[in-house]
């Protein structure tokens, strides 16, 4: 009997312990979720006091699963939806709209349920400046002005209403649903740097649009579709600049690439970029310029080693090491076309080919679908 409430006590004992470290472990966890909210709505509201409704209404979706009723935080999350719609407004973007006045007529009803008890503790709301993103041809244009006889100039661009939106079939069956992976940290971060490219784009400063931009599409491709135009705008603004600070030094190769580039994003600035590319003709007849040397598959080093374990051989370059049973002249020719694929890739992406890759590539040619 005594052996019997010896053993009781014990497992009582264990129990209460991991009872004891299961309730720690909760009130943890809740304390953090308390700190990410509250951290959620101080950044929203800087954002949306500052004019930044898009950068507040990603910040405060992202904790919404967590904030158990928050007025404060719902009447705020509110208001900055008022905000971001009307910045979409100012540029056009229907669809975009139709997104979020659905969740702010979510908001609508139980704000104003709660208001009829006098419960609501309303947010300051600032004035909703009117957003315009435009492209001042004129800029352009003056930047044109030191071409010889340009016959045309870069007419705005326009946002393509009609254009169809590819989206992953996850985004389509979580269009409006808050928690969906759209919620994503690296999603919000690069939504904050297009918004922020919007801005600099309003306000001319078209390098610094470009930049942000890049940054945004290289977080996120997904968020670019109704900005893609006005970042081939910029693009083809840097070239003018660029091409008018070097009137009689020598071309840089890059000119033509990155014209080709934005126009391949913007087709409807074809003319303007036809212009440029034959004012590069026109420089390299006068300066005798050739055309701009890349790397190609007549100048790749391939070093030749071998046989390894299992008769395989090597052909090696800067970035690629080719494994194969292949005859010395069909090796050589794989390792130089990848070399040259690599070029033109990142050409045509970049605008340069940067630096040699870290780790290299490995290739394992096999001569038929069964050996691999």
């Amino acid at each position: 009997m005594n052996t019997s409430k010896l053993m009781l006590t014990a497992c009582i004992s264990v129990a209460l312990f991991f009872a004891q470290l299961l309730l720690a472990a909760d009130t943890d966890a809740k304390f953090q979720k308390i700190l990410a909210v509250q951290k959620a709505l101080l950044e929203g509201q800087d954002h949306f006091k500052k004019g930044n409704y898009q950068a507040a209404v990603f910040i405060l979706e992202a904790q919404i699963a967590s904030i158990d009723g928050n007025k404060e935080y719902l009447q705020l999350l509110h208001n900055a939806y008022q905000g971001h719609i009307r910045d979409l407004q100012a540029k056009g973007l229907t669809e975009e709209i139709s997104k979020y006045e659905k969740r702010l007529q979510i908001l609508d009803s139980g704000i104003t349920q709660s208001a009829k008890s006098g419960t609501v503790a309303p947010v300051s709301t600032p004035a909703v400046p009117p957003a315009s993103v435009t492209a001042p041809a004129s800029v352009i244009a003056s930047a044109l002005s030191k071409f010889v006889a340009p016959t045309k100039v870069v007419e705005q661009p326009k946002i393509a209403q009609d254009a169809p939106k590819v989206r992953g079939k996850i985004e389509d069956a979580n269009e409006d649903n808050p928690f969906s992976f759209t919620n994503t940290q690296r999603y919000h971060d690069a939504r904050l740097r297009l918004d922020q490219a919007e801005k600099e784009f309003a306000g001319k400063n078209f390098r610094l649009a470009s930049k942000l931009y890049e940054e945004s599409y290289r977080l996120e491709p997904k968020v670019m579709p109704q900005s893609v135009e006005r970042w081939a705008y910029c693009r083809l603004y840097s070239v003018v600049e660029a091409m008018n600070q070097k009137q009689n030094a020598k071309l840089d190769p890059q000119w033509e690439n990155e014209i080709r580039v934005s126009l391949s994003m913007a087709p409807q600035l074809q003319s303007f970029g036809n212009t440029l590319l034959a004012n590069i003709d026109q420089r390299k007849q006068e300066i005798g310029a050739t055309n701009p040397v890349q790397p190609s598959a007549a100048v790749v080093e391939v070093k030749h080693t071998g046989p390894y374990q299992g008769n395989w051989y090597l052909a090696e370059t800067k970035n690629f090491r080719v494994w194969h049973h292949l005859n010395q002249a069909d090796a050589t020719q794989v390792a130089k076309s990848s070399e040259a694929c690599r070029v033109e890739a990142a050409m045509k992406w970049f605008g340069a080919v940067g630096n040699d890759w870290t780790p290299i590539c490995e290739i394992y040619l096999h001569p038929t679908a069964q050996e691999i």
